[in-house]
């Protein structure tokens, strides 16, 4: 079994994003030990930001890439295209047939290119960006609802983070879309 150098960034990636989980919850844990009551939800749950958007989301293409190294050492494809595209794949033994007609394979295009902006590819400059924006606005929200001046203006976080989740998802389908047009 062979990983590809893709493979391991996915899990460097996912093991950085659990560290900066780790270190939030531990400050949102001390934080809350020593407040004296006063503590804001929004700090102590910002660890789940990375956690859930970046170290789990990367872990799994990471065993995706695993599970692909595993199901393809030593696998023959056979591919006839005639009309409708009609694959047979041989998996170390196991045989599997499957006849794609011209909109169910478009339909597995799709939604593979929208499975695919959960932890893009090569968007993810724009994807980290997202969820560090998140991550920050969770935690200024926090601080300013302690000290008790809430302001009206931490919700750009939010929507910052959710329109650059939003240009992922929408850059990720277009390069799809291209992919499958070359």
């Amino acid at each position: 079994m062979t990983l590809s150098t893709s493979d391991n960034r996915y899990l460097k990636t996912s093991f950085i994003y659990l560290i900066v989980s780790i270190v939030l919850m531990i400050a949102g844990a001390v934080y809350e030990h020593f407040s004296f009551g006063v503590y804001s939800y929004f700090m102590i749950y910002a660890f789940a930001i990375p956690l859930a958007g970046g170290a789990l989301p990367f872990l799994a293409k990471f065993m995706k890439g695993m599970r692909g190294a595993n199901a393809y050492s030593g696998a023959v494809e056979v591919s006839a295209y005639s009309g409708a595209a009609a694959g047979i794949t041989a998996y170390s033994g196991a045989a599997d047939a499957t006849a794609y007609s011209g909109e169910t394979a478009e339909a597995t295009a799709y939604f593979g290119a929208v499975a695919e902006t959960i932890a893009p590819g090569h968007h993810e400059a724009i994807y980290h960006l997202a969820l560090a924006t998140l991550t920050a606005g969770s935690i200024v929200h926090g601080i300013l609802a302690i000290c008790g001046r809430p302001n009206s203006l931490t919700v750009i976080y939010l929507i910052a983070g959710l329109l650059l989740l939003a240009v992922t998802a929408l850059s990720a389908v277009r390069s799809s879309a291209t992919r499958m047009q070359k």
